[in-house]
C-alpha cells in the first residue's frame, strides 16, 4: 500500500525497483516473488491493469474493471525490473499490446481516472503520468527484449 499515488500498483512498482537496485532478484527475493504474483493476479483479461483510486481510502485493492494506461505501465515496469522478460514475457506482451492500442493518433495516451493522491484524501491527476509512464514501460520492454535476444544470439 502506498499513499502518494493510486496506490498498490504504484507502491509495488517502486518496491520492486528499489529491491532490484539493491541486488535482489526474482530468484533470491521472496518479496519480489510475492510482488510479481500480486501484480500478475491483478492483470485484466485485456492485458492491462486498472486500479480504482478509492483503494487509497479503503486500503485494499479495488479493480476498476477496465484498463488504465498509467496502472498498466506501473505494473509492466514492476514486472520488468523483477525480470519477468526472462521468466515469462507473455503477460508483458499482452500489456504492451493494451498500451499500444490505447495510444491516440497524437502519440499521447488518454486522460483517464485519477492517478494521484495525497494522504489518502486529496485526489488529482498528474497529467504527464499518462504519457511518461506508458512510453517508459514500452521502451523498457523493448530494451529488455532486445537484450534477451542478443544474449540468446
Amino acid at each position: 500500500y502506498g499513499s502518494w499515488a493510486v496506490c498498490f500498483t504504484y507502491a509495488t512498482f517502486f518496491a520492486i525497483k528499489g529491491l532490484a537496485a539493491a541486488g535482489r532478484t526474482y530468484q533470491n527475493s521472496s518479496p519480489i516473488r510475492k510482488a510479481c504474483n500480486f501484480l500478475l493476479s491483478k492483470q485484466l483479461s485485456t492485458g492491462g491493469w486498472g486500479e480504482d483510486y478509492i483503494c487509497c481510502q479503503v486500503e485494499e485493492y479495488i479493480d476498476s474493471g477496465r484498463p488504465h494506461a498509467v496502472n498498466t505501465a506501473w505494473a509492466m515496469l514492476g514486472l520488468l525490473y523483477a525480470g519477468q522478460v526472462e521468466l515469462d514475457p507473455a503477460p508483458l506482451y499482452r500489456a504492451a499490446k493494451e498500451l499500444i492500442n490505447m495510444q491516440l493518433d497524437t502519440g499521447e495516451f488518454p486522460q483517464q481516472e485519477i492517478v494521484g493522491n495525497f494522504n489518502s484524501s486529496l485526489f488529482f491527476n498528474y497529467t504527464n503520468y499518462r504519457n511518461l509512464f506508458p512510453i517508459w514501460a514500452l521502451g523498457e520492454f523493448r530494451r529488455r527484449l532486445l537484450a534477451k535476444k542478443a544474449k540468446e544470439g
